[in-house]
């Protein structure tokens, strides 16, 4: 909903500013896909499958941020934060001169957002799939260290 909106303001600015709604727009898009495309249910088929396979695919589902959420992630908020940048900067010059104040304001600003709701979401994360995350790494530990001694620990 927001990309929409985003998007149509854009026909109601012009220069810098429809640029800054446009990048904005898109990245909200951006995010909305990733965020299904990550967060959808598992498929029917992979609970039939053999246990170990079973846990790998439930851990890499649940896990917090691998490698793959890093490199969609950080263009992401690269694209968000350059037009939450533009707009914000070029709407307040019609107040002040100063542009290299404005641009430092706005950079310290988005950077500790996005660390902030980082560490913020770690919390919520681990407050709620941490132990059982943990539990299906134990599980497989368990079924690894079978496999290598032909019986249970």
């Amino acid at each position: 909903m927001l990309a929409v909106i985003y998007l149509a303001i854009v026909s109601t600015r012009s220069g810098p500013e429809a640029t800054g709604f446009s990048l904005l727009g898109a990245g909200v898009a951006a995010g909305a896909l990733y965020l299904y495309l990550r967060y959808k249910p598992l498929p029917a088929g992979v609970y039939s499958l053999p246990v170990t396979e079973f846990l790998e695919k439930a851990e890499k589902q649940i896990s917090y941020f691998r490698l793959i959420d890093y490199l969609i992630v950080v263009p992401l908020f690269l694209l968000l934060g350059t037009g939450g940048g533009i707009v914000f900067v070029t709407r307040l010059l019609r107040y002040s001169d100063n542009l290299m104040l404005l641009l430092v304001i706005w950079i310290l600003f988005f950077v500790s957002l996005c660390i902030f709701g980082y560490f913020a979401g770690r919390k919520n994360w681990e407050k709620e799939f941490g132990p059982l995350y943990m539990n299906i790494r134990k599980m497989k530990e368990g079924i690894e260290t079978e496999g290598e001694s032909g019986r249970p620990k």
